[in-house]
């Protein structure tokens, strides 16, 4: 009820929309987390760059993992970080010249105007139990994916066609508007952080690892892990964003040694919180 009182304020003007100068592409979700988001901002961002264009990246700044992220992948991108998107982004603006605003996780940061709204569905786990938080995963009602212009599915290699297909329907229904792209992660490299080297996916074929990962939906990295020949020994699933403490690392040093693990992997997001 409070979500909807709160979009009909804006939508009747009582409460204020700001524009910025610049067009803004939001990319968001109606779940919490683990959706896929974070790629997306990094390959709209580069859908900009690569046509000479500067995207300023609007984050509110509470994952200071994807911050670190996008900035390492992205150093010809501006960024503007803070919970009022509109304000850092007029700050932005007047110090660096950008072309487009790229309003992450912005489905529901209705204060500010966008001009396209693309939503990521991860179809491992697309709506939770359909609950709202916290009861469940869903951070507005299915029925607000009317408002998506895109609608990015992903994991979608990971689902039978049929069951695919049954949940696209059932999007369609809910977004009959909406475009929809399918979507998959794929890897490109492993990253020794140490000696800053590149391995080759297929070199790690066949080796025992033991793996760690704090994200969304720690279930799609298992399933990419095993799905590229590697044999996971362990595996410690954590919650979305979580800071990882000297204890829980050491843990998974020790596992590491006595399951004569070759190799301990975790995802890029979760290296950003413990680099060292």
């Amino acid at each position: 009820l409070a979500l909807t009182v709160n979009g009909l304020l804006y939508k009747l003007g009582i409460l204020k929309v700001r524009s910025l100068s610049c067009p803004v592409v939001s990319i968001g979700n109606i779940t919490w987390g683990g959706t896929g988001k974070t790629p997306i901002v990094e390959y709209v961002s580069r859908f900009y760059l690569n046509r000479r264009k500067v995207p300023l990246i609007l984050m509110r700044g509470y994952g200071s993992d994807e911050n670190k992220q996008l900035a390492k992948q992205l150093p010809d991108a501006k960024f503007g970080i803070g919970p009022e998107r509109y304000r850092e982004g007029e700050k932005a603006l007047k110090a660096h010249a950008a072309d487009v605003a790229i309003l992450d996780d912005g489905f529901q940061h209705w204060k500010l105007k966008r001009d396209l709204d693309i939503i990521s569905i991860n179809v491992l786990n697309p709506f939770g139990n359909h609950w709202l938080i916290p009861r469940g995963i869903l951070r507005e009602p299915v029925s607000s994916l009317k408002r998506a212009s895109i609608i990015v599915l992903t994991d979608v290699n990971m689902m039978p066609r049929k069951e695919l297909e049954t949940l696209k329907e059932k999007i369609h229904s809910l977004s009959p508007k909406a475009e929809f792209i399918e979507a998959y992660r794929e890897p490109l490299y492993f990253y020794r952080p140490e000696s800053r080297e590149r391995i080759q996916v297929g070199r790690l074929h066949g080796h025992r690892v033991t793996a760690f990962s704090g994200i969304g939906t720690p279930r799609s990295f298992q399933m990419l892990l095993n799905q590229i020949g590697l044999r996971t020994v362990r595996n410690f699933e954590y919650s979305d964003h979580h800071c990882y403490t000297n204890q829980e690392l050491q843990e998974i040093v020790y596992v590491k040694e006595v399951s004569e693990s070759q190799e301990v992997i975790t995802t890029e997001k979760d290296f950003y919180r413990c680099e060292k």
